[in-house]
Order: structure tokens, then sequence, then C-alpha cells
């Protein structure tokens, strides 16, 4: 009987401590709704975390957006090495600087058939405003003008009539639907040279070589970070999106998302409430 006196101190103790912790980690959570008694709210209900479940989502939201992810950390990841590696194997890798034309290329990155009717009918308004609006005539005119007087002899005729009617027909001609289809014909025939030439070969032709594309990557990262990040978190205003997100969320999975994380750490608080619970019993028989 004297050994049950040293044994049943430790052991109460102990069984005190779990239940103590197990309880206190179960009323976190439980219940997940307020009881009533007579009207009157019971204490400690509902649990701790049903309770303050906005203000905790709240605080949740504004960590996650104002440390963990914060404008900084998404810049650093768009331009860091890995982000313009990625981005350089995908443009050089892709075969733009192969032989392939521009129309294989488009059918082997899932565009179908190319349309340029849209592009060949913008280059040919620009193209045919840009010819007006040098004024062809007057241009006709000025270079007349100094080939006579380069000849004086050409100076008895009567040239500037002829001039006048020439530049005026110049104008006329230019500014017919006639001109506007040679140049329609004219990019129409350019455009479909490109569209059949490799596309490496029309790329370098425009100084644009695998090397000078790894620096374009870059600097279009680098752009991307400095406008585009801090607008794009703005818009999708990641603080208020987490907290409706958690708030929207059953209480249930809630508490089991919870414990999927920390499930480890609320057992160890449980058992170390057992071990606590034995040594007061223990340090009691010696009181």
């Amino acid at each position: 009987m004297e050994y049950l006196h040293y044994i049943a101190g430790p052991l109460i103790g102990a069984v005190i401590g779990y239940f103590t912790n197990y309880i206190a980690v179960k009323m976190l959570f439980h219940p997940h709704e307020e009881k009533r008694i007579f009207g009157k709210r019971l204490p400690f209900t509902p649990g701790v975390i049903p309770k303050n479940k906005p203000r905790l989502a709240h605080a949740i939201g504004e960590a996650v957006a104002n440390v963990l992810l914060t404008k900084e950390d998404i810049a650093g990841l768009i331009t860091d090495g890995t982000a313009q590696t990625a981005g350089t194997a995908l443009v050089t890798g892709s075969g733009l600087f192969g032989e392939k034309s521009l129309e294989e290329f488009a059918k082997r990155c899932g565009a179908g058939e190319l349309n340029t009717a849209h592009l060949e009918q913008f280059l040919t308004d620009k193209l045919w405003d840009g010819i007006k609006s040098m004024d062809p005539g007057a241009l006709v005119e000025q270079k007349a003008q100094e080939i006579i007087q380069s000849k004086p002899m050409l100076a008895l005729l009567p040239i500037d009539s002829i001039l006048k009617s020439v530049t005026a027909k110049v104008n006329e001609y230019v500014e017919s639907e006639d001109c506007r289809e040679k140049i329609a014909g004219a990019v129409h025939d350019k455009v479909t040279e490109l569209r059949q030439a490799p596309t490496g070969e029309t790329l370098r032709s425009l100084g644009l070589t695998e090397t000078a594309a790894e620096g374009y990557i870059a600097s279009i990262l680098q752009k991307l970070a400095d406008t585009c990040v801090e607008p794009m978190l703005n818009y999708l205003n990641i603080s208020q999106m987490i907290e409706d997100k958690i708030n929207g969320m059953d209480i249930q999975m809630f508490e089991d998302l919870v414990m999927s994380v920390m499930k480890t750490e609320l057992n160890a608080i449980v058992n170390l409430g057992f071990f606590i619970g034995l040594i007061i019993g223990v340090v009691n028989i010696f009181i």
C-alpha cells in the first residue's frame, strides 16, 4: 500500500495534465457553435478559433499579403536568373530561330493557318498615307526645277505649264484607288515572302539573334516586374481574397486544414501536459 502512495500522486498528476491539455486543444475548435441554457450563452462556446475566425482570417490575409507574398518577392521571382533562363530556353528551343517558315512554325505552335489580311490592310493604309503625306507632285516639281537650273537651254521651253500638269497628274494618281491597289499588291507579295521564308533567316535579317533574344527577354521581364506587379497585386487584393476564402470555409474544414499542419505540434502539447503532471506528482511526494 505504501508503494501505491508513491505511484498514485505522479499517475494522477500525469492523467490530469494529459486530459487538461487534451481538453484545451479540443476547445480551440469545439464546440463549433455557441451553446445556450435558458437563453444564456455558456462560457467558452463556441471554441476559441470558431469565435475568432473573422479576426484570424483577416490576420492571415494581411500576413500573407504583406509579409509572405510581397511585391518585392514576386518581382524577384520574375527577374531572377531562373525565370530568364526558362524564358530564353522557351524561345530558343521553340524552333523560332530554325529553318521552318513562319507558316510552319505557327502550325507547330497550334495557331493554325496564318491570317495576315488585317496586317496587309494595315501596312497598305500606312504606306499609302505616308506616300500621300510626302506630296509626290511637289517632289517631282522640285526635282525638275533642279534639272532645269542645271541645263539653261531647258529654261527656253514652256516647262512651268508642263510641270504643273505633270505634278497635278502625279498627285491625282497617288490619291487614286489604283495606286492603293498597287501598294496592296506589293505588300501582299512581301508578306507572302516573309511567311514562307525561314523564321531564323527573317529574324537575323532584323538583327535579332538568339543572343539578342536573351537580352530582350531580360529587359521584358524587368519591365514586367517594374510596371505590372504592383497593379496586378492591387487588382488581385490577395489579403481580401484569402480573408474571404477562410471566412467562407466550413469550420470543420478549417479545423481539418489546421490539424493537417499542426497535428504533431498539438499532440506534443497534450503529451507535454502528461509529463508536466507526472513531474509535479513526483515533486509532491517529497514536499
